[in-house]
């Protein structure tokens, strides 16, 4: 009964953000569901359990939300993201101007940038690029799980915590099954990229276009008032990011800081002179970092309900002792805890060491173990009461039901499929 109402729980959150109510209120809501079909103390559940939860994610990621925030505002207000945008749509034409937003994401985290502070920097630059190409802003979240997540989360050879975090656990390194891996990788990345582009134009076929929120300039005007720096200016903060943070070595906050500096800077000439207006957008993006990260926080806090439940261990001991093809098993037991978790890094953190032991005394290839597991991370993390998913959706400004399907077909879907493919896969090349 208790993974039963634990599944209620999720269900009640899903239900919840489908109906529009605000994060935080769908993760206490279904907190307290939870906590009394457990038998838990309530008070404490909520005040203890998930206010710690809350409050140590708002501690270690206050200052990179807001300063990634300020960031993207920057890019904003000088009308960088206006000269991004226009080489990138002059350089891809209306038809592939995704991909040109797909492959920005891929460059930033390739980079090391942190996938936050990659939405923060890709959203004005999309917007400015969906304008020009008239594409509806909901498949803005898509087309950034294509670009930041699908390729460069569970790559070989890529930088992400998820493809570091096995080699610690199974002696292996970050491009183990190199090729059985990029091979899988570069099929997802196909398909993602023509789904999303597929679904664009079946979109503006049906007469469906962007349209301007509440304070937003039209297309015409951010043409006649936006004049922006250089292509170079405009990307030269975010290299000095990229540069701050892998050449100098330094923590993702100081290449932030840095990336600021250089943006004021290189963007000078174009940003507002009046201390009112400097002071007002900056007041804006503080505002905007408060809301992103009190959503993700949220979901933390939820979370931490849910992984001190007694339905979160019966679900951990029911997967770590499934019985089956080793890689297969290692597939689905990390599917299924990144669903419980709402977390690609945390489920392989309770995977790997256990099932990692197991398998690897049986005989079974450390390398193959390596990629399966992190590319099976990368599936049920994205269900739609992830903080994360809420947190692109909500930046976007797109409800779940606007937006989460296309979501769900690129990261979750496509990876599950992946996940089934990297087994034969590994097999074929004398991995399994």
């Amino acid at each position: 009964m208790n993974i039963l109402f634990l599944l209620l729980a999720i269900a009640l959150f899903i239900a919840l953000v489908l109906k529009n109510v605000p994060i935080v209120i769908a993760t206490i809501l279904s907190s307290i569901f939870l906590l009394l079909t457990q038998r838990m103390d309530l008070y404490d559940g909520i005040t203890a359990t998930y206010m710690t939860g809350f409050g140590d994610y708002v501690r270690d990621f206050f200052l990179l939300f807001m300063l990634g925030a300020l960031f993207g505002k920057l890019v904003e207000i000088s009308g960088a993201a206006n000269s991004i945008s226009t080489f990138i749509f002059r350089t891809f034409g209306d038809r592939f101007a995704i991909i040109g937003l797909i492959i920005m994401g891929i460059i930033l985290t390739l980079g090391g940038v942190n996938l936050f502070v990659a939405m923060f920097t890709m959203y004005p630059l999309a917007m400015a690029m969906f304008r020009k190409a008239d594409i509806p802003r909901k498949f803005f979240a898509a087309a950034y799980f294509v670009g930041c997540v699908g390729a460069t989360m569970t790559a070989p050879f890529t930088p992400s915590i998820q493809n570091a975090t096995p080699t610690v656990y199974l002696g292996t390194t970050v491009a183990a099954a190199a090729v059985p891996g990029m091979i899988s990788t570069v099929l997802k990345l196909v398909f993602c990229t023509a789904y999303v582009m597929w679904v664009v134009k079946r979109a503006k076929n049906r007469g469906e276009h962007f349209e301007e929120l509440e304070g937003e300039a039209s297309a015409a005007e951010v043409g006649k008032e936006i004049s922006g720096p250089s292509v170079l200016a405009s990307v030269l903060p975010m290299l000095v990011i990229l540069l701050v943070l892998n050449v100098a070595k330094q923590p993702i906050v100081t290449s932030l800081l840095a990336g600021i500096v250089a943006a004021f800077v290189f963007y000078f000439k174009q940003m507002p002179h009046s201390l009112k207006e400097i002071s007002s957008e900056v007041q804006d993006s503080v505002f905007s970092g408060l809301k992103t990260i009190s959503i993700t926080a949220a979901a933390a806090g939820y979370g931490a309900v849910v992984a001190a439940t007694p339905a979160f261990q019966e679900i951990t001991d029911f997967v770590l002792n499934l019985d089956g093809n080793p890689l297969l098993i290692a597939g689905i037991a990390t599917m299924l805890m990144a669903g419980v978790m709402n977390s690609s890094s945390g489920s392989m953190a309770i995977v790997c060491p256990i099932l990692g032991e197991r398998f690897l005394a049986m005989g079974v290839n450390a390398e193959a173990l390596h990629r399966v597991i992190v590319v099976a991370s990368s599936t049920l993390d994205s269900t739609p009461q992830s903080g994360f998913v809420c947190n692109i959706l909500n930046h976007s400004h797109t409800t779940h039901r606007q937006g989460y399907w296309h979501v769900c077909v690129v990261s979750v879907i496509a990876p599950i499929v992946e996940t089934l493919l990297l087994i034969p896969l590994c097999a074929l090349f004398g991995l399994a």
